[in-house]
């Protein structure tokens, strides 16, 4: 099997849509060479990343509490709806 259709059927494996008879002939290929195995090794990784939960969740109530904050008024720009001055700025000019 040549390398570029093993990398197109890794996706495929990790998501078990390869059939039975494809499945065993890429893990052949890939036991066999080092540069597929790496390929894989990084597909893994990627889908267990993408995987993974977001590492933080704000609160439920933060559009609204955000909003409501004491010194929201004292931030200026954001006072705004959150357009930055130089924003502002490069479109008046």
């Amino acid at each position: 099997m040549l390398c570029s259709i093993a990398r197109e059927l890794i996706s495929l494996y990790l998501d078990r849509e390869l059939q039975p008879a494809q499945a065993t002939d890429l893990r052949k290929h890939v036991y066999t060479c080092t540069a597929c195995q790496h390929y894989q090794e990084a597909m893994e990784h990627a889908a267990m990343l993408l995987a993974e939960p977001p590492l933080a969740v704000p609160p439920a109530d933060f559009d609204q509490s955000h909003e409501a904050h004491p010194r929201r008024k004292e931030y200026g720009w954001q006072a705004r709806g959150g357009r930055s001055p130089e924003r502002e700025q490069s479109c008046e000019t």
